[in-house]
């Protein structure tokens, strides 16, 4: 089974550019996702925000879609460079901060930008024709490959 580690904030940003209740654009991502995630039950979904707990807290949202609150000292993306080390294979990172996406890459896992996921949930949950411009060409063939898995 696949999973899908998203940067949380990273993508909820992409999302909205307007709205400034960090709490609702939250909730609104979780609900998106959760609907998307009970049609791709094949895929294993971890929505990763920075926490402000001294331990790290993980709640199970459905079946297949989880929400990791890092700890206090460790940002998101320090936790997803270090998932994607450990668990890169069927590891699809979610991200467009430089970093994550070459750090993982570096580790074998597939990297895509936020707005390339952006546009496979928007693709879903508005019922369009999945379309999309790569706007990097860095593994491009491959990252098409994993977004038409995701449709």
């Amino acid at each position: 089974m696949k999973s899908v580690v998203i940067d949380g904030y990273n993508l909820i940003f992409k999302m909205f550019s307007k709205c400034r209740d960090l709490q609702k654009m939250r909730e609104d991502l979780i609900e998106k996702l959760k609907k998307y995630s009970a049609y791709k039950k094949d895929h294993n979904f971890y929505l990763i925000f920075d926490g402000k707990e001294k331990k790290e807290r993980q709640l199970r949202i459905s079946d297949n879609l989880f929400i990791i609150f890092t700890v206090k000292e460790k940002i998101a993306d320090d936790w997803l460079i270090k998932f994607s080390y450990m668990n890169n294979e069927n590891l699809i990172v979610v991200s467009s901060d430089k970093k994550v996406f070459s750090k993982a890459q570096n580790h074998h896992s597939i990297s895509l930008f936020s707005e390339e996921f952006l546009a496979i949930l928007k693709s879903f949950l508005e019922k369009e024709e999945f379309h999309y411009v790569f706007r990097n060409k860095k593994n491009e063939s491959k990252r098409e490959q994993i977004l038409r898995e995701l449709l």
